[in-house]
């Protein structure tokens, strides 16, 4: 086929092969952040407020130690807020799977609706528009908003609605040897974003005291996975996992009319 690398090293020599590993590891810089930090994203927006109110009532003077639970043990009664703490811990345990149920969704929907309409381009784009803004949103609200803030950590893992669909890309120009060349050249640079994404998550929160200013990079990732996706050069269509069937040539047509208008048995008709 012409424009299909079947040589392993024409892997190497294909600019597409560079462009999805590039694409790849942006694209794991933004989510292997958003695995590795999720549980503390999430604990800064539920955790806080709520041990930060019970430290303030107990700095009451008219708070007794009478009015704390029986129960607790004796730390949690010279902390008060322990108990508060816990919940919170619960809750946020909860709360962490649940972006992992809505990028699930989000692959299989995507998926499932680009193998139906027969389209890839937009719907390998679209997850990455989304993710963009759900990560903007998230930046601006992770300080003063945990509701919508929550709500937009939700939507950004829309990105991972693209997995199926950009794992679909190498076969429109590699097969054979090239493919697994390609594929395994692109999963290794691929990889080197989710070392870098965690890393760099880290170092700016570390530096600038909040999560905001890290979540604002990745979201300007994000956005420029918008036009690498776009502009990628032929990325082929949709195929079905267990292969498309050819329909039946006119000669297979009538072979098979004129088998079943014979008034042999097929087995005489092979047999000499």
């Amino acid at each position: 086929m012409p424009g299909v690398e079947v040589r392993p090293m024409g892997a190497f020599r294909s600019f597409k092969t560079w462009w999805l590993a590039l694409v790849a590891a942006m694209e794991a810089t933004v989510k292997l952040a958003i695995i590795y930090w999720a549980p503390l994203i999430i604990a800064s927006m539920v955790g806080h407020p709520v041990t930060h109110q019970a430290r303030r009532l107990l700095a009451t003077p008219d708070l007794s130690t009478t009015a704390l639970p029986v129960n607790q043990s004796p730390e949690a009664q010279e902390f008060g807020y322990a108990g508060i703490e816990e919940t919170s811990e619960a809750l946020v345990a909860l709360l962490t799977s649940l972006p992992f149920g809505a990028a699930a969704a989000w692959m299989l929907l995507t998926a499932r609706h680009s193998k139906k309409t027969g389209e890839v381009r937009l719907h390998a784009t679209i997850p990455f528009v989304i993710s963009t803004f759900a990560l903007a949103s998230l930046a601006y609200y992770i300080d003063t908003s945990p509701p919508l803030a929550f709500l937009s950590l939700l939507a950004a893992t829309s990105i991972w609605g693209s997995n199926g669909i950009l794992y679909s890309y190498p076969a429109a120009f590699l097969q054979g040897p090239a493919a697994a060349t390609g594929i395994a050249l692109i999963n290794t640079i691929g990889s080197l974003g989710g070392v870098i994404g965690p890393m760099l998550l880290g170092t700016i929160k570390h530096s600038q005291g909040t999560y905001a200013n890290a979540v604002w990079f990745l979201a300007l990732l994000s956005f420029l996975l918008i036009f690498l996706v776009y502009t990628f050069p032929d990325p082929g269509r949709p195929t079905s996992a267990r292969g498309r069937m050819s329909r039946p040539s006119a000669r297979d047509h009538g072979l098979a009319s004129s088998l079943a208008s014979s008034k042999q048995p097929l087995l005489s008709q092979i047999t000499p």
